[in-house]
């Protein structure tokens, strides 16, 4: 697991660097790390015990993000509508 999530971060960091896509990166490093590996079937079993762990926070961030960029539209606009003014426009 440390391996894994080592191999991770130092590819999308070196990715960053040189100004390669840093998804592209983490894709092929992973398939090699997966297909590479003399243990396949202890990386397999690894990837299927935190799947859907990494799921939950994947999808808890991506939350947090919407709600977060909604908030800040939505909010100022209500607010402004709700004193009888008028919204700022053009929205920042």
């Amino acid at each position: 697991m440390k391996v894994l999530l080592g191999v991770v971060l130092r590819s999308s960091g070196v990715s960053a660097h040189l100004g390669l896509s840093p998804v592209v990166t983490c894709a092929v490093a992973g398939a090699l790390s997966a297909n590479g590996s003399t243990e396949r079937e202890a990386f397999h079993d690894l990837l299927l015990r935190i799947e859907k762990p990494l799921y939950l926070l994947m999808l808890d961030f991506a939350g947090a993000i919407m709600m977060w960029a909604r908030g800040r539209t939505i909010g100022p606009m209500s607010g402004a509508l709700a004193l009888g003014r008028r919204p700022p426009w053009p929205w920042p």
